[in-house]
């Protein structure tokens, strides 16, 4: 409509999508401002231990790699990483990898 903007995300040929939600959370009681820049930090995941696959920015208002926004306190809002993967692939493990300043940190969500 006039007032509102919608897009859509397509896979590339052979892959499809793979789009993590995540709780983001605020568990303090003052308001806090959120802000994340995909220039300052990198993600990647391990797929069934072997892939390293690359996250993709999006435009979506609640896209991990580039959020803004105020959360309220207690709240909580749901943000997203995607990713492409083979299609087809089983997915029997995944680590989310997240890189600052060549730093590695590990994460097993699966």
């Amino acid at each position: 409509n006039d007032t509102e903007i919608a897009f859509s995300m397509k896979a590339a040929a052979g892959k499809e999508l793979l789009i993590l939600h995540f709780a983001l959370s605020n568990p303090t009681d003052q308001d806090i401002e959120v802000h994340t820049d995909s220039d300052n930090f990198k993600v990647r995941l391990a797929l069934n231990g072997n892939d390293r696959l690359r996250g993709d920015v999006t435009f979506l208002d609640n896209d991990l790699m580039n959020y803004s926004g105020i959360l309220t306190a207690f709240s909580s809002v749901d943000s997203v990483l995607v990713f492409e993967i083979p299609e087809g692939e089983e997915v029997s493990s995944m680590d989310l990898l997240v890189i600052v300043d060549g730093n590695e940190e590990k994460y097993n969500l699966m």
